[in-house]
């Protein structure tokens, strides 16, 4: 991909892979609060049926592009590994369809017998859907939301039935998340 700015194009190997085409998302800001804009950089790297993945870049120097620009990269799995350290607890009830999941303090009732009808398994567990992190822009900040869903025996896919999100920080090297939420997924 080329970014072109006041004139000047930096080119930069980013793999935009989709089946559908979804131009990147930009976003100009200053992320790291050091007085001086930068780009926020949003791709589809992958999607398809029952996937979607994203990653974010983050350019700094990008009023004069060219050998000075960082090229600073959140990836689909990077997001997904700090999204994982967020505590999910998930305790099967005795209908072996319900899930009683718990986020922040929080305890929600899932039930899972809607997302099995077309399939055998044993529900078996909750874990978070590595197939299925999106970034977004939300005024001047940065959102991941990381599926969660229900694990069945012998079914490779999840069946997702809610997504935890958080804000993306970023300080001029490194990223962290900050105010985790769950919500479920309205069908």
């Amino acid at each position: 991909m080329i970014l072109l700015v006041n004139g000047k194009d930096t080119y930069f190997d980013w793999m935009l892979m989709s089946p559908f085409y979804a131009a990147p998302q930009l976003l100009t800001y200053d992320f790291d609060g050091d007085g001086t804009k930068d780009l926020g950089v949003i791709l589809k790297t992958g999607g398809g049926s029952g996937v979607s993945v994203g990653e974010l870049h983050i350019l700094k120097s990008i009023e004069a592009p060219g050998y000075d620009t960082v090229d600073y990269l959140l990836t689909a799995e990077a997001a997904w590994e700090m999204m994982s350290e967020i505590p999910l607890t998930a305790e099967l009830a005795d209908d072996h369809n319900t899930f009683i999941f718990g986020v922040f303090g929080e305890r929600y009732e899932i039930d899972c017998s809607g997302y099995n009808d077309s399939r055998s398994g044993t529900l078996t567990g909750v874990m978070h859907d590595h197939l299925n992190v999106n970034f977004t822009f939300e005024d001047n900040r940065i959102k991941v939301a990381v599926a969660v869903g229900a694990k069945y025996e012998n079914i490779a896919p999840l069946q997702d039935f809610g997504s935890v999100s958080a804000y993306v920080v970023f300080d001029g090297e490194n990223f962290s998340l900050e105010e985790p939420v769950f919500s479920i997924l309205e069908y």
